[in-house]
Order: C-alpha cells, then structure tokens, then sequence
C-alpha cells in the first residue's frame, strides 16, 4: 500500500539523518535505535519483493520434487500390463514403462460415477481414502478435483501432486493434466520439453487430446524442432477417429506440405498406429460407464 511505503520512506530518511549526523552518533543507544528503525523501513519498502522471492522459491522446490525430468522418450515396445497398485511408497518421476490400461476397483468405479453425475460429495468419501493409500485411479479424480476447485476447497499443489503421481502410475488422463501444465505453465514453470514428454506418454495410450498437442508442439517448435511434416503426421494421428478440432488442424497444416511430403505423412502415421499405440486403449472417463 502507498501509505505504508511512504510511511517507511519517511523512517527510512529519518534514520539514515540520525546515522550520518556527527552529534547524533555520540550516543550510542540512539545509532542502536536509528539502525533498527532504518531496518524495519528497508523491509516495509521490500517487502513485496521478499514475500515474491520466497513464493517462486518455495514452488521451485516444490515443483523439483514433482516435475518429471524425463530423458528419453518413452519405450517403444508394448509393455505389460499391470494391476492398480496401492503402494504408498515413492513413484519415479518419469515411468520407463506404460500400463496398457488400469484394472480399477468397484470403489474406484463407484467414485468414478458419482464424480461423472457431479455428485462430488460422494465422489471424494470414497475416493479420498483410496487415493491416500496410493491408489492411481482416486488420486487422479481427487487430483483433478483439489485442481478445480470441485466439491472441495481449490488446492492447486496438492491437486498438483495427485495428478503428478496418477501420471506417472500410468493414468493417460493424469499424464495429459501434466502436458497441460507444462505447456501453458500451471503451478509450473513453462516447460515445452516436459510437456512433449508428458503428451508423447498419453499419445501411446491413444489420448487424442495429448496426440493434437504433439501436432501443436511440432508445428511450433516448441519443445522440439518445428517440423510441419511431423505436425501433419500427428494431426493425421489425432484425427482418426473423427477428432473435429484435430480435423481442421489437419486441413490448416495440409496447403505447406506437398503431395509428397503428406503421403509420407500418412503412412508414418500409419506406421506408429499400429505399432506404437496400445491397441484398445481405455481412457479414465470411461469409468464413469462401466459396471460396477
């Protein structure tokens, strides 16, 4: 506040008098007095920088201990397929392997269901203790819940974290949370590298979002070399299945490319759709319609 700041101007010109004053700084006690009221002036006039310093600080070493710092690009061969796992103990930062899909519990459908009628009420009495036992599937709905602000106060670090350890569990919707953020810099600073991961992780589980962003990414050159030819494979990609919005990508990226240059396009994408993508993928949100 203005007032505050002149407030401390003032004791700060009034001090500073004191200390430079030849008579004043024969007496002891009023230099002690003078330095400690120049002080306290210095930060009232700081002290929004400090308080600024201190945040970035703080999510800094948040983000260090939750930020992948992935450095490859995930495995091309198709991984096994693994069951939910409720250990409680520290997850990688960067998953080596991909889960073909996730084995849910009749709790976690049920809390799947309740968040997909809205009733987020229920949704977190039964998944928020699932999700403290490290269950991937509760901590990506009460992730994403803390995140907006849904049927509980917004939380944007602990939204954060659940979505993080959800993402590298294997969760393809949680890991499309991670390249969101990393992209447009959610709670994160901005990071194209990490979103690329994080999009290219969700893309093998065929998340057509995360593939469209991949598109994005390379048209661009964000996170990577811009690359209209790879931009147009992947918008091939997310396209499908009838995406609209990867639809127009496609038709906008089409009038740079030769005829030469699509064709070969459309045969990587080809390529990687049937050898890359886990075959049947299973998003999420279709919990929400599964059977109990």
């Amino acid at each position: 506040m203005w007032i505050v700041d002149i407030i401390a101007a003032v004791l700060f010109v009034g001090s500073s008098g004191i200390l430079f004053n030849e008579r004043y700084r024969k007496n002891i006690y009023l230099v002690v007095a003078a330095g400690v009221i120049a002080l306290f002036a210095t930060y009232l006039m700081t002290r929004e920088l400090v308080i600024q310093i201190v945040k970035e600080t703080m999510a800094l070493q948040s983000s260090s201990g939750t930020t992948p710092t992935q450095k490859q690009a995930p495995s091309t061969s198709t991984p096994t397929q693994p069951l939910v796992s409720h250990d409680t103990g520290p997850r990688p930062s960067t998953p080596d392997e991909q889960p073909a899909t996730v084995i849910a519990s009749p709790d976690d459908i049920r809390g799947a269901q309740a968040y997909g009628r809205k009733d987020y009420a229920t949704a977190l009495a039964v998944l928020t203790p699932l999700s403290e036992q490290g269950d991937p599937v509760a901590e990506y709905y009460v992730g994403k819940m803390m995140w907006r602000g849904e049927g509980i106060a917004r939380d944007p670090g602990k939204g954060y974290d659940l979505l993080n350890r959800a993402a590298t569990a294997g969760i393809a919707d949680a890991q499309n949370f991670m390249g969101m953020f990393n992209r447009r810099g959610n709670y994160v600073p901005v990071n194209y590298g990490e979103a690329m991961k994080w999009y290219l992780l969700a893309a093998k589980q065929g998340y057509k979002n995360a593939q469209m962003y991949i598109a994005v990414l390379y048209r661009d050159g964000k996170g990577t070399t811009k690359d209209i030819p790879t931009a147009y494979m992947w918008a091939v990609i997310a396209s499908s299945e009838g995406d609209p919005t990867a639809q127009q990508l496609r038709a906008k990226l089409e009038p740079s490319l030769t005829e030469a240059q699509r064709n070969d396009a459309r045969e990587r994408a080809k390529q990687w759709l049937a050898t890359e993508v886990v075959q049947h993928p299973r998003s999420i949100y279709s919990l929400t319609h599964a059977a109990p």
